[in-house]
């Protein structure tokens, strides 16, 4: 937006809350599509419904329950301390998401600023482990999602 604060900002205070289809409705109203088209993506389908809290807290989980395996399976401690590493930054994003009023407000910045951190660590360590051992699973597939995390997260930066 140029200058001045935004409309959606402003709809979301007010309201304390909303739905997709509430931020679509209010954002054609509100502001032209052509002019627009990135701003009301970025607000109606990357930081709409809980989808953020919801792929933090399921890497939160993923993550320490993969290290695990790797240990039970081969007995490989760095898999235990970078799964549940991890996991735990993972953790406190979905903690600063869920704890977010508005998909602008610090804490939900915070929380994707964490979240996207935890992505890049996980996708350089992961790519790595894939170049050297060409292993599809778990360095190609953990790539693959911490990919896909990272450029999420991005988006709401």
């Amino acid at each position: 937006m140029r200058g001045g604060s935004c409309p959606l900002n402003d709809y979301i205070a007010q309201v304390g809350h909303c739905t997709t289809t509430d931020l679509v409705q209010h954002s054609l109203r509100a502001h032209s599509l052509e002019a627009n088209s990135t701003h009301i993506h970025r607000r109606v389908i990357v930081m709409s419904a809980g989808t953020p809290q919801l792929i933090a807290g399921s890497l939160a989980v993923i993550m320490p329950l993969g290290g695990a395996v790797g240990f039970l399976r081969k007995k490989s401690t760095m898999s235990l301390i970078g799964g549940s590493t991890v996991g735990a930054i993972y953790a406190y994003a979905w903690w600063q998401l869920s704890l977010a009023a508005t998909p602008a407000s610090p804490e939900a910045r915070n929380g994707a600023l964490f979240a996207f951190a935890a992505s890049i660590l996980l996708l350089v360590v992961m790519s790595i482990r894939f170049i050297k051992s060409k292993k599809i699973m778990p360095a190609g597939v953990l790539t693959t999602i911490a990919g896909a995390a990272a450029w999420y997260f991005s988006q709401s930066l």
